[in-house]
């Protein structure tokens, strides 16, 4: 396994420009994660966390701690895409590794907007 993953490794850095795409990919969410990080404010008030149309109370709460996930969720696609990227690279190809290097910067984005409209308008409503 430990074999395994320093070629993944050694794959991904053998190739300029796949290295390069993640490295930008590492910045990106590290960037995602650190702003998550300095705009989750602990307090006694629960914050909106998930809305449903079935129910009696259509927004329910949680602490404020659940908006650590997020963090977590940026950590988990930087760890699993990189290593992806460098399985795809070995079996399918540079094209194919580069274009899922690509559409991962997309997600990671839409990511980004999507917790910016949480922290803006849902969470901390009050």
């Amino acid at each position: 396994m430990k074999i395994k993953l320093l070629d993944t490794l050694r794959q991904i850095l053998s190739d300029r420009y796949t290295m390069i795409l993640a490295i930008a990919l590492l910045l990106l969410l590290a960037s995602f994660c650190t702003y998550v990080g300095f705009n989750v404010h602990p307090s006694e008030i629960q914050i909106y966390t998930r809305y449903s149309a079935f129910g009696v109370t259509h927004f329910y709460h949680d602490r404020w701690y659940y908006l650590l996930s997020f963090i977590g969720f940026g950590v988990i696609v930087a760890i699993a895409h990189i290593l992806l990227l460098g399985k795809i690279l070995i079996q399918k190809g540079r094209v194919f590794a580069l274009a899922f290097g690509w559409v991962t910067i997309a997600l990671t984005l839409i990511a980004w907007i999507m917790t910016a409209a949480v922290f803006l308008q849902v969470a901390f409503r009050s």
